[in-house]
């Protein structure tokens, strides 16, 4: 497993304060605030990702229900299957 790389900055900047000549590595602060922008712009894509992934599938089923609720709710006496008016057809011209 690849290792977090602010812990090698961290781990960096532990053992630069452990010596007292030294000091902290030089642009440690600019290099955390860079890589904790970067991880929140991450975030945010993979968000509006899949944000804008489920909006896509809410329209999609809205699509389909709306086309096919007419035909779900409007079926009546006079709606039958066409399976059921052929052999109603048929049975009615064999004179039975």
């Amino acid at each position: 497993m690849m290792e977090n790389p602010l812990e090698a900055l961290f781990e960096r900047a532990r053992r630069a304060l452990r010596d007292a000549e030294t000091n902290p590595p030089s642009g440690f602060a600019e290099q955390v605030l860079q890589r904790h922008r970067a991880r929140v712009l991450e975030h945010q894509i993979a968000f509006r990702a899949s944000l804008v992934s489920v909006v896509t599938a809410l329209c999609i089923f809205a699509t389909v229900f709306g086309l096919n609720y007419d035909s779900v709710v409007a079926t009546t006496a006079d709606d039958q299957d066409p399976v059921v008016e052929m052999a109603n057809s048929l049975w009615d011209s064999a004179g039975n």
